[in-house]
C-alpha cells in the first residue's frame, strides 16, 4: 500500500517536471522573436539613446521618399541620409528585409502620386510635400504596423 502512493507521487512529479518543461520552452521560444518598441541607437554626438521603432521605420520611409523621387538633383542623390539610417539601426533595416520592404511601398506611393496622377502646382511636380502626405500618411503607420507583426513574430 505504501509502496503504491510512493510510485503515485513518482508518477506525478515526473508528470510536473514534463509540464515545468513544456511551459518554460514555449515561454522561451515566444520570447525570442520578439522586438522591443523602442530600439537602442546612436543619435549624432555618439551618445546611445532609445528611439520609437514604429517612428523611425517612417523616418526613414520619408527619407527613402524623398530620395527616390528626385532622381534629377544630383545634391539628393549624394546624401547619404539612407545610409546613415541603415547604420543607426544597427542591421535592422537590412537582416530583417523591412528597409526593402520601405523601399518598396516608397516607391509605389511615388509612382502613383507623381506617375499617374500627376499632381503637380504651377505646372511643376511637388515630391517634397508629397513625401510629407506619405510620411503623415495613415496607409504607411498601417504598412509599417503589417510590417513590425509579419518581420517580428
Amino acid at each position: 500500500m505504501k509502496r503504491d502512493k510512493q510510485n503515485k507521487l513518482i508518477g506525478t512529479l515526473k508528470e510536473l517536471k514534463i509540464v515545468y518543461l513544456v511551459l518554460t520552452c514555449c515561454i522561451m521560444l515566444s520570447c525570442s522573436g520578439y522586438k522591443a518598441a523602442y530600439m537602442k541607437i546612436k543619435n549624432a554626438e555618439g551618445k546611445k539613446e532609445f528611439r520609437n521603432r514604429k517612428a523611425f521605420f517612417r523616418e526613414y520611409a520619408l527619407c527613402t521618399c524623398l530620395l527616390q523621387s528626385n532622381t534629377t538633383d544630383t545634391s539628393i542623390n549624394k546624401d547619404a541620409s539612407q545610409s546613415v539610417y541603415f547604420d543607426l539601426s544597427d542591421g535592422d533595416l537590412y537582416t530583417s528585409g523591412i528597409g526593402k520592404s520601405i523601399d518598396s511601398n516608397a516607391a509605389g506611393y511615388i509612382y502613383s502620386r507623381m506617375h499617374k496622377s500627376g499632381v503637380t502646382y504651377e505646372n511643376r511636380k511637388t515630391p517634397v510635400l508629397d513625401c510629407i502626405s506619405y510620411y503623415k500618411s495613415a496607409e504607411l503607420r498601417t504598412f509599417i504596423d503589417s510590417l513590425l507583426k509579419t518581420k517580428h513574430k
